[in-house]
């Protein structure tokens, strides 16, 4: 179970990385795009979460599509870890 638990935890993290912006659905049904700041406070959360569900604590960002760009919501999101 911690096994696919990781795993899930995992893929939803990569898609956050991988979207080109972070929505949630509002109680009408409709998508509101989340600022730089809103991702970063979902990507955060979630990266913890998968490290603890996984045991595991990157030496170096793993999820790094955009890790050198400074503006990027992965650079900050692993400034933080």
């Amino acid at each position: 179970m911690q096994a696919h638990n990781c795993e899930r935890a995992t893929e939803i993290l990569q898609s956050y990385l991988s979207a080109p912006k972070l929505y949630r659905t509002s109680d009408s049904g409709e998508r509101e795009f989340l600022s730089e700041d809103g991702a970063v406070a979902t990507i955060v959360p979630t990266r913890d979460k998968m490290a603890s569900l996984c045991s595991y604590r990157p030496r170096s960002p793993r999820f790094c599509g955009l890790c050198n760009d400074p503006t990027s919501r992965v650079q900050r999101a692993n400034e933080s870890w």
